[in-house]
């Protein structure tokens, strides 16, 4: 792993220990599990922790099926930061049906390109900004009900109360238009679950929260600003035009519920990651 790649680790596991119900060390690293929220595949996963030389994919998936099912969780998530160790084993994960969710990093290095006039952005606490997070999760094609719709939403209430996340959201035609979260530890920062409806995507939304988060984040005193963008989709060069540069990598790999896996979904939302 590369320093960023270590920073990023390190950034997230703060977060995960102060977010958990449940930390269990297991052989080759920790699970996180927060049974409050046992539908946010994102918020229980088993952390690997550097790459041990015994570690095994079937193993991995015996510890997760040990761990996880005395919880009463249904799916399986592993997260391995180690991108050799996450090719290695990653061969063994899609033989048995797990979907891979690869992630990259990237880390602001300069200033934005120079855009045209973006629409207007303003940081809104949870309440103000629960309905907007709603509708984009009922759009979602994991929401299979309401219910999990309103869930996940009130997890970002969890977030604004245990790690003081941020919410910035900009408005078109005076209408909430996208979102992104904002978390900062001291010299660090992170630029999270950046949305914005189908209806207004083209008109600068995306940009304009993600910047009014990066310059938050500078007022705050953060000096090492990064975001996790899906290493297959093309936001991660969009990104690069906001002043991000590609700085690593990270793995996931998820084992649905039975029956509960999106038809034609190949991989899933951060929410459900």
């Amino acid at each position: 792993m590369n320093e960023d790649e270590r920073r990023s680790a390190s950034f997230e596991r703060r977060l995960d220990e102060r977010l958990a119900t449940r930390v269990e060390p297991f052989r080759w690293g920790t699970a996180y599990l927060d049974l409050e929220f046992p539908r946010r595949y994102a918020s229980n996963f088993l952390s690997v922790q550097g790459s041990p030389p015994d570690i095994t994919a079937d193993g991995l998936i015996a510890e997760a099926d040990r761990i996880m099912g005395a919880a009463g969780l249904a799916h399986r998530n592993v997260m391995v930061d180690d991108q050799a160790l996450a090719q290695l084993i990653g061969i063994r994960f899609a033989e048995l049906g797990w979907d891979l969710d690869a992630h990259r990093l990237m880390v602001v290095r300069r200033e934005a390109d120079r855009m045209r006039e973006l629409p207007p952005v303003e940081e809104l606490p949870f309440v103000r900004v629960r309905p907007l997070l709603v509708e984009i999760n009922r759009r979602e094609p994991w929401a299979t009900d309401e219910e999990i719709a309103a869930v996940l939403a009130d997890y970002r209430g969890k977030l604004e109360r245990e790690v003081g996340t941020r919410f910035f959201v900009a408005h078109v035609d005076g209408r909430p238009a996208g979102v992104c979260e904002l978390y900062v530890q001291g010299d660090e920062a992170q630029v999270e679950s950046v949305t914005t409806l189908e209806e207004f995507r083209g008109r600068g939304v995306g940009s304009a929260v993600v910047l009014g988060a990066v310059a938050a984040a500078r007022e705050a005193g953060a000096t090492w600003i990064h975001l996790h963008a899906d290493a297959n989709d093309w936001p991660r060069h969009w990104y690069g035009r906001l002043g991000f540069e590609d700085a690593g990598g990270f793995t996931g790999f998820l084992r649905w519920p039975e029956g509960h896996r999106p038809e034609g979904h190949a991989r899933p939302s951060e929410d459900q990651a």
